[in-house]
Order: C-alpha cells, then structure tokens, then sequence
C-alpha cells in the first residue's frame, strides 16, 4: 500500500524468490553434490576392477578357444 507500491511489489517477489532458492540450494543441493563427490573415488575404483575384470575373462576365453 501506499505512493509507488505497484512498482516494489514485482521486486519484492523476485527477491523473496531468490531468497527461497538459495536456501533451497544451500539446504538441499549442496549435501548431494557433496556426497556424490565424496564417494567418487569409489565408484571409479569399482568400475575400473569389473572394466578389468572383464578384460581378464576375454583373455582367458580367447586364450582357452585357441589352444589345442
């Protein structure tokens, strides 16, 4: 209410906004993303010994379909 209300309602709806965004972003967002990036290492180890496990299981068949 009062003298310019009209114009400072729209601004004051965009920065309410912002403000729930970031707090959604800072509450939420960000311990994902942490957790994701904590146990990256694992995950890549992991996927590197089962691409290797596989590696080794080709061998040994290609090897065991060429031998006598």
């Amino acid at each position: 209410t009062g003298a310019g209300s009209d114009a400072r309602r729209p601004l004051g709806i965009v920065v309410v906004g912002g403000l729930a965004f970031s707090q959604l972003v800072t509450l939420y967002v960000t311990p994902v993303f942490y957790t994701y990036f904590d146990e990256a290492p694992e995950r890549v180890r992991e996927a590197v010994r089962r691409a290797r496990a596989r590696i080794r299981a080709r061998r040994r068949g290609t090897l065991a379909a060429t031998e006598p």
